[in-house]
């Protein structure tokens, strides 16, 4: 109880003048004061998909760096729970974007990085392209340092990496389940146990109307919080 009271106070309703605001002050900034809404937006297009998990901007360390790739960085941590940057550098499909409501508006997503399979080797997520799983794409808060995730879990390339049934919340509560264990990243740190909370009433649960592949959601947004890193 007391955990989610302090995290309804950090989580501000309503646009923070970036002017005033240090990053790293709350775990994230309502986004839904921005045009999409907790909606990514396919680039030129109408479909949509949940933003579905948020990395809070308290989280220690480099986490919340709108650098990815810095040391210690979000995709540090991503690799540690099993993603990487897509196979060879090559993207095939479509962009998305999200309005996190940071005064940027509509700003397409700075990585897609798909599951590894648990292959340090750089080339695991080439599985992925070939046989489906877990993939999110990340979009960055400026005015709290939180990274806004829209996860979900596809098919395979034969099926046009469409969303397997449920994927959406599938694809949340994978990143949640790994976060609640930590792990290693490529870079040599090592993450403990994040604190993974429960958020209602940023997305509305919905039976698939309107969502891209007509895929539904319960609503649950997973609010997680990275702790320091060791090894980095």
């Amino acid at each position: 109880m007391f955990l989610k009271a302090v995290i309804a106070l950090v989580a501000i309703s309503g646009v923070a003048n970036a002017g005033t605001i240090k990053r790293g002050s709350a775990a994230y900034y309502n986004p839904n004061t921005g045009a999409t809404n907790m909606k990514a937006y396919v680039v030129g297009g109408t479909a949509y998909e949940p933003v579905n998990v948020i990395v809070s901007g308290l989280s220690a360390g480099a986490v919340s760096n709108s650098n990815d790739a810095v040391k210690g960085g979000i995709l540090s941590w991503l690799q540690a729970i099993n993603f990487d940057k897509e196979c060879l550098g090559l993207h095939a499909g479509d962009y998305q974007g999200f309005d996190s409501g940071d005064g940027r508006g509509f700003v397409n997503q700075t990585f897609i990085y798909r599951q590894n399979y648990d292959d340090p080797s750089g080339v695991g997520s080439c599985t992925e392209s070939l046989i489906g799983g877990q993939h999110v794409r990340g979009y960055y808060q400026t005015t709290s340092g939180a990274w806004f995730l829209g996860a979900s879990q596809e098919e395979p390339a034969t099926e046009s990496h469409n969303i397997v049934p449920n994927g959406y919340d599938l694809g949340r509560n994978y990143v949640a389940k790994n976060a609640l264990v930590g792990g290693k990243g490529f870079d040599g740190c090592v993450y403990g146990p994040a604190t993974v909370v429960d958020i209602t009433g940023l997305v509305a649960a919905n039976d698939g109307s309107g969502y891209n592949h007509d895929i539904g959601t319960d609503g649950i947004v997973k609010l997680i919080t990275v702790p320091a890193p060791t090894g980095c």
